[in-house]
């Protein structure tokens, strides 16, 4: 067996063994608010939030806005007398729904995988 003695002087001063200084102070508060999280996430990230919760707060607001647009279109259809602009309307629905349903879905079934 090949045994190397090292000097006990020469313990943790190599690069690899000292490691990368972190780059988010290790005692900081937990709960403070990251002084640079304004420049990670940007504007739009101010307004969903970020990680995960953006994700869910994006499909969200879709869905809320697809469903006012949902109402107006039912409510034009019956206020409505010409047929022509109720089968549009009815063709906009269609999409609506079908677009409202995906993003439920997504919702819904997301799982941790």
């Amino acid at each position: 067996m090949n045994t190397k003695i090292v000097d006990a002087n020469k313990i943790d001063t190599s690069p690899i063994e000292k490691g990368m200084p972190p780059t988010v102070s290790v005692s900081r508060d937990p709960l403070t608010r990251d002084p640079l999280i304004d420049q990670k996430i940007g504007i739009i990230g101010n307004i969903f939030g970020y990680g995960e919760d953006a994700r869910l707060n994006i499909v969200g607001s879709i869905i809320f806005v697809l469903f006012l647009f949902l109402i107006g279109c039912i409510a034009g259809s019956i206020f409505v007398n010409d047929l022509e602009t109720k089968k549009f309307l009815w063709n906009i629905t269609t999409p609506i729904l079908s677009i409202m349903t995906g993003a439920i879905g997504y919702v819904i079934g997301k799982n941790g995988n």
